[in-house]
This record gives C-alpha cells, sequence and structure tokens, in this order.
C-alpha cells in the first residue's frame, strides 16, 4: 500500500513495550514511586543506628573524613578552603576539592535548623542522608534512559534492578558522606539530554556507563555537529 511520506510504519509485533505492552501512567507512577521508597529504605535504614548513634560516624573512608573538615571550615567561616595548610605539609596546596557537595551538605543543614534543630545536628544529619538521597535519586534517569529505548516495563526492571544493585548500594549508604552519590546522579540526568531521541537506539545502555556529552564522531563537516554521549548507536 501506499505511507506516508513512503515509509513503511513498524508492525505492532516490531513496535515493543511502548505498544500494547506498556503500563498506565498511574500503575507506573506507584510502581516507580515503591522502588524509589525500597531504594532508600535499603540505603538508610540499616545503617542509621550505626552512624546516627555514633556522632554521625563516616563510613567513606578518606574522603568522608576529609569533607567533614570542609564543612566544619565553612560554617565557621563562611567560606570556601581554598588553600589547605594540611596537604604538601609543611608548605601547604591547594585544596582541589569540588565545593558543591560540602555546600550542598551546609545549606541542608541550614535548612533543617529553620525547624529548631541545632545547626551541628542539621549538618551531621545533612551529610548522613546526602548519600542515600542522590543514591534514591539516581534511580529516575536511569527508568527515564531505560524507558526512552526500551519501554515503561524495561524502565520499571532497570529502576528495580539499580534500586537493589550491591554495587549502588554500597556507595550510596547512608554512612558513605561522599561526593559519588551526587556526581553519578548528575552524570546520569546529563546523559538523558545528551543521547538522542531514538527509542531503538543502543544509546540508553550505554549512558549507563556514564558517558559524558561529546561531540557525535559520525556528524560530517557538512552537517551541523550536536552534542551526544559517545556511547550513542545510531
Amino acid at each position: 500500500g501506499t505511507y506516508k511520506h513512503g515509509v513503511r510504519p513498524p508492525a505492532k509485533s516490531q513496535q515493543g513495550w511502548s505498544g500494547t505492552g506498556s503500563v498506565g501512567t498511574g500503575h507506573t507512577f506507584l510502581v516507580l514511586a515503591a522502588i524509589l521508597f525500597l531504594a532508600f529504605f535499603l540505603r538508610s535504614f540499616f545503617a542509621y543506628g550505626t552512624a546516627i548513634g555514633n556522632g554521625f560516624a563516616v563510613s567513606g573512608g578518606a574522603d568522608a573524613v576529609y569533607y567533614e573538615r570542609l564543612i566544619e571550615y565553612i560554617l565557621a567561616t563562611g567560606q570556601q578552603l581554598l588553600i589547605e595548610p594540611l596537604h604538601n605539609y609543611p608548605y601547604e596546596a591547594q585544596n582541589l576539592r569540588e565545593p558543591l557537595f560540602a555546600w550542598a551538605v551546609v545549606m541542608g543543614g541550614l535548612f533543617l535548623s529553620l525547624f529548631g534543630i541545632p545547626i551541628d545536628t542539621g549538618v551531621g544529619m545533612s551529610l548522613m542522608f546526602a548519600t542515600p538521597v542522590f543514591g534514591t535519586l539516581m534511580i529516575i534517569p536511569v527508568y527515564l534512559m531505560a524507558k526512552e529505548a526500551f519501554g515503561t516495563r524495561v524502565g520499571l526492571m532497570a529502576a528495580a534492578l539499580m534500586a537493589v544493585s550491591s554495587g549502588a548500594i554500597s556507595l550510596t549508604v547512608l554512612s558513605d558522606a561522599d561526593h559519588d552519590a551526587m556526581a553519578m546522579f548528575f552524570i546520569l540526568w546529563d546523559s538523558t539530554s545528551s543521547c538522542g531521541p531514538s527509542r531503538r537506539s543502543a544509546a540508553h545502555t550505554g549512558c549507563l556507563a556514564g558517558g559524558r556529552g561529546a561531540t557525535s564522531p559520525r556528524a560530517s563537516a557538512d552537517t551541523p555537529r550536536r552534542t551526544v554521549s559517545p556511547y550513542c548507536v545510531r
């Protein structure tokens, strides 16, 4: 037969999960909300007593301990620590830690102080919960990318797998107190916009590996160049 623009539409069986196999919007929201709740529970419940009960004890190693120092400096001076006397001792050196995580924790503590919570307690709670919160939020771009590539059901499956992944949990547990969860959230969220719109593209699966935006190697000198993930496969 004759088709619009001379292109034959895909058969119903080739439309994947986005066709009749999709999940209703209301059910999708409830399932995704349940997955997010499960992810936050697994990342916070079992470590809460140990971490909070021991004076906001951190388990993220040297990174977490040093972030505590940066946060204490911000609270004491209201400024970012630029020159660190403890680095390259006794000659000191520049502090190369990115400021966003430490300042976000301080802002979170100041917000909690508005509800009568002491600033030290608020900042401690903000530091503890920063990693499980961002570890939970990173599930949203994972869902969106998998949904874009393969449909709603696969998106929910990907979100569920990320929620219970031991590797993801170990880096986003309540006491980790490091910037990894925040960084991964922004990398994954950036990947949702840097990958192309094709539902069939394997780009979104590759984006899960953390591919940052780069100029597409397939763009020729005569065509406009666009920013895509290096994993985007057309």
